[in-house]
């Protein structure tokens, strides 16, 4: 949970980052060593250290596609972790049991999902590829899409189970 958070951070701390071009006429030669040029999309060409051509904010397509699939990964682990909460808030609210962990860890990934589609915006907003802001906007909407209409219903289910067991112990009195 905290690793995709951390991971968003990250990339957006890292978002001005330079890398290698992949695919422009653009070479080392053409500008010299600590120098810059308007690249023909009109993003920032310069010569990096090592006589490396730098250009745009990721060092190639394949390190684009390592750190997009690292980071697919992650939140495909916590998609799997918010999985296993799920069914377990189903199975002890259907029970009446741990009301306050129930409560909470909803309206912890209530406020969750909203933190995940905030870290999207902030994604669409600084230009980053849609292999970052997509998965984040899919895993906030699905949990708000889930856990608020789901939260009133949980709630009535855990006060009818305590009206009932009220109930029951006024009867055997």
């Amino acid at each position: 949970m905290s690793r995709a958070l951390i991971v968003a951070g990250l990339l957006l701390i890292g978002s001005a980052a330079v890398a290698e071009v992949t695919r422009t006429q653009l070479t080392a030669q053409c500008v010299p060593e600590g120098g810059a040029a308007v690249a023909p999309n009109g993003g920032l060409v310069g010569n990096g250290p090592g006589g490396r051509v730098i250009w745009g904010k990721w060092r190639s397509e394949r390190e684009l596609g390592r750190i997009g699939g690292t980071f697919g990964g992650i939140v495909g682990g916590f998609g799997g972790l918010v999985g296993i909460l799920g069914g377990l808030i189903g199975t002890l609210s259907g029970m009446g049991k741990a009301r306050a962990f129930v409560m909470g860890t909803m309206k912890l990934l209530i406020g969750l999902g909203i933190l995940l589609l905030i870290a999207g915006l902030v994604l669409v907003v600084t230009g980053q590829w849609w292999v970052f802001y997509v998965p984040l906007f899919f895993m906030g909407l699905l949990l708000l899409a889930i856990m608020v209409p789901l939260l009133p219903v949980v709630r009535m289910r855990y006060d009818q189970l305590e009206l009932r067991r009220i109930s029951a112990q006024d009867a055997g009195r």
